[in-house]
């Protein structure tokens, strides 16, 4: 009796032992799994065995270059200030900034000295001003084009020689496709209305308004862009009178902001009985400004391989200047 009495107590100490060393070689093992973690689909088939404590400090100074740039990345992200404009040397910065398409407000000026005209001995200077105002309506892109003139007219006798030209506005709603290489075609086209804000007869109908239609297919291409603008106007009542302008584009990069320019305006005019057909050559430079400003100017010689009409031009001089604002500023304009 007193052997089964004496069997019974140590198998009772031992049912109260060895549950609790159970519980403790979890602990244990658990103490070398910071160094060396278990796969749950390891050769032995069990789970991974999870560590209970609390983590051990992070090393103030990790053994290796992988480590410490992976802790010092998150406080690089979140003090991270915005990229700076494209310096413009790339590609992408030359075709925005050359590009009609290009969804910024930009002010232009093109300024046109022609010394040699046509059947006329006097010469005549021209001045262009553009104003590109981007918006969407219901996601399609939109370009607004305002254009008011100023014009010499070098055949007048009476009056004034040199004063304001029509205000053209045309609208452009565009449709892009995507080329090869990350190049880009884009079409767009739109209506056009003419308003007569000439001061005098000398410088085109000034009592009627023209209506007429405008568009534009434009390549931007790794080395530059190549395409195509029109327009087309025609008196809606009064004395009858058309303009027809078709503008080849052609850009070519080269480093640092400079690029090869060839953009002259064929301009077939029915009310000044002229036609001139120029083929351009000049060169530009892009500027990029820390503030996201864009600044472009450009000179281009252009002379005429086709004109009819007394007064057109057998040479003309462009030079010009324009600068477009950060996209933000029209980023909310949508319809």
């Amino acid at each position: 009796m007193k052997l089964y009495f004496a069997v019974a107590l140590v198998g009772s100490a031992l049912g109260t032992a060895l549950p609790a060393f159970a519980d403790e070689a979890p602990t244990a093992v658990s103490s070398t799994q910071d160094a060396i973690p278990l796969d749950s689909d390891g050769p032995t088939g069990h789970p991974a065995i999870k560590d209970h404590h609390p983590k051990r400090p992070k090393k103030q100074h990790p053994k290796t270059p992988e480590e410490a740039s992976g802790k010092s990345a998150p406080s690089s992200v979140s003090n991270e200030k915005p990229d700076p404009p494209a310096s413009g040397d790339t590609n992408d910065s030359n075709n925005a900034a050359n590009s009609p398409t290009e969804p910024r407000l930009t002010f232009q000026y093109w300024n046109y000295y022609a010394p040699l005209l046509h059947d006329n001995s006097n010469w005549a200077e021209n001045g262009t001003g553009r104003i590109l105002i981007p918006f969407q309506v219901d996601g399609i892109q939109q370009i607004f084009h305002v254009v008011p003139t100023v014009v010499t007219d070098p055949n007048s006798i009476t009056g004034p020689r040199t004063g304001f030209g029509d205000l053209q506005l045309y609208n452009f709603s565009l449709t892009k496709f995507a080329l090869p290489e990350s190049q880009a075609l884009t079409v767009g086209a739109g209506p056009l209305m003419a308003f007569p804000t000439v001061n005098s007869p000398n410088f085109g109908p000034d009592d009627t308004v023209q209506g007429g239609a405008a568009g534009v297919l434009e390549a931007r291409l790794n080395w530059g862009i190549l395409g195509v603008l029109a327009t087309y106007q025609h008196t809606l009542s009064g004395v009858g009178s058309q303009l027809v302008t078709v503008q080849p584009i052609l850009y070519y990069n080269f480093q640092h902001g400079w690029y090869f320019r060839s953009d002259a305006v064929m301009q077939f005019d029915s009310y000044t009985h002229t036609n001139v057909v120029p083929v351009g050559f000049g060169f530009g430079k892009v500027i990029q400004t820390e503030s996201g400003y864009t600044w472009n100017a450009y000179v281009e010689a252009q002379p005429s391989v086709y004109r009819s009409g007394r007064g057109a031009p057998d040479l003309q001089i462009e030079g010009g200047i324009q600068v477009q604002f950060p996209a933000s500023v029209t980023s909310g304009w949508k319809l």
